[in-house]
């Protein structure tokens, strides 16, 4: 269960809890939802702009037919999402993705999680928290690939003190269900191993969702990853342009907004301006969560950058003291030859916050040192970043504020 009354117990609050009223809270979610697209809905009423609410397909490229109308077009904007991969898993469908597990009634005593990416380990997390026993069972050498290896291994140190035991290099070979409960069969180290569970969810990441589109009888690509496109976002058919998770870049929502405005721009006034993905900030909503933008050590490696980096725990932090948030670290990563720093990787509480910070001087490519003439507020966790600055430049850890 969550360590909330524990902590609040270091405060001096004396709190008594039953636990978690899990249906309440996904009752709770579900509202939240309808009222998020109703407002949605309502917003594109007020603009004039018809709303279709029908499967449609291309008859050519100016033309959409849905079940009950043609709509003609001189641009087409194609944002129809992802949708959760389904690998040929003998009894797949004995499992649930991620959006038919957050409908669930009450917690899973025992849950396995196919997959360890970021949604995989988003729920992992949470599940683990709430009292669940997990199992996570990753196909790579390693969960959360791609991201920094500090970020990665802070994550697998800290799985276990979620109820999360982790498995890599894992092939599942089928998926049974019988009396209420399920088995996943496994070869795991070349032995075949049976796990058990209530719930089991498939978490191996997301596809494009174009069924029924037909968009590539018009002479659109559609690769593994998603509808091609050039840097303008524009498909191999004039005029006709996809953004978000359907082309599969970036499966990010504000990525998707940025995208979205972009594509409509370069739509309407012609192809001026080039999509730039220099600048993402991308948080993985563990807890703690873990945020980063910019280049990872790795990366930097790649490409051939002197680099230098500098990580400042949260517990040489006061205000992170303070507030009894202790877990976790700030790094920063800088180009030696430039001063400018190219990446920062924070694990902590409210990670996803304070990558802002970062992602801000990186956009306006900042150096170190013109990072330190920045005064920031005290007490506050943002604190972190200018002391992982402040080490960078001295060479110790140390806070930015004494």
């Amino acid at each position: 269960m969550f360590s909330l009354t524990q902590k609040m117990g270091e405060f001096g609050i004396r709190v008594q809890t039953q636990g978690i009223d899990w249906a309440m809270a996904v009752g709770r979610k579900d509202r939240l939802v309808n009222s998020y697209l109703a407002k949605k809905g309502e917003a594109l009423e007020e603009r004039n702009i018809a709303w279709v609410r029908e499967p449609v397909r291309f008859l050519d490229p100016h033309t959409l037919q849905a079940d009950s109308r043609r709509v003609t077009a001189s641009k087409v904007i194609v944002a129809t999402g992802s949708k959760p991969n389904r690998p040929p898993i003998p009894g797949v469908e004995h499992t649930l993705d991620s959006a038919e597990i957050l409908g669930l009634r009450e917690i899973p005593r025992r849950l396995v999680v196919i997959g360890g990416g970021v949604i995989a380990m988003e729920f992992a997390s949470i599940f683990g928290h709430v009292g669940s026993q997990v199992t996570v069972l990753e196909a790579l050498p390693a969960i959360l690939q791609g991201t920094d290896d500090d970020v990665r291994n802070a994550i697998e140190q800290a799985a276990s003190g979620w109820n999360v035991t982790i498995h890599t290099g894992v092939k599942v070979t089928s998926i049974t269900r019988s009396d209420g409960a399920a088995s996943v069969t496994a070869d795991v180290g070349g032995q075949s191993r049976r796990f058990d569970a209530d719930v089991v969810l498939l978490a191996t990441g997301r596809g494009p969702r174009v069924d029924g589109l037909d968009i590539d009888k018009i002479g659109a690509r559609v690769e593994k990853k998603g509808i091609a496109v050039n840097e303008y976002l524009e498909t191999d058919v004039r005029d006709i342009y996809a953004v978000g998770d359907v082309h599969g870049r970036y499966q990010l929502s504000p990525v998707a907004d940025y995208e979205g405005k972009l594509a409509a721009h370069n739509a309407l006034r012609g192809n001026r301006e080039k999509i730039d993905y220099r600048i993402i900030p991308q948080t993985i909503f563990t807890i703690p969560s873990a945020s980063s933008v910019g280049l990872t050590e790795a990366e930097a490696r790649e490409q051939g950058i002197d680099y230098s980096t500098s990580t400042l725990p949260f517990n040489k932090i006061g205000p992170a003291v303070i507030v009894g948030e202790t877990e976790g670290f700030v790094k920063v990563i800088f180009d030696k030859r430039s001063g400018e720093l190219i990446g920062g990787h924070i694990v902590g509480a409210e990670s996803e916050e304070l990558i802002h910070e970062v992602a801000l001087a990186m956009q306006s490519r900042m150096t170190r040192d013109q990072i330190l003439k920045t005064i920031p507020i005290h007490p506050s966790l943002s604190e972190a970043f200018f002391g992982a600055v402040t080490s960078a430049k001295t060479g110790h850890e140390e806070s930015c504020c004494g």
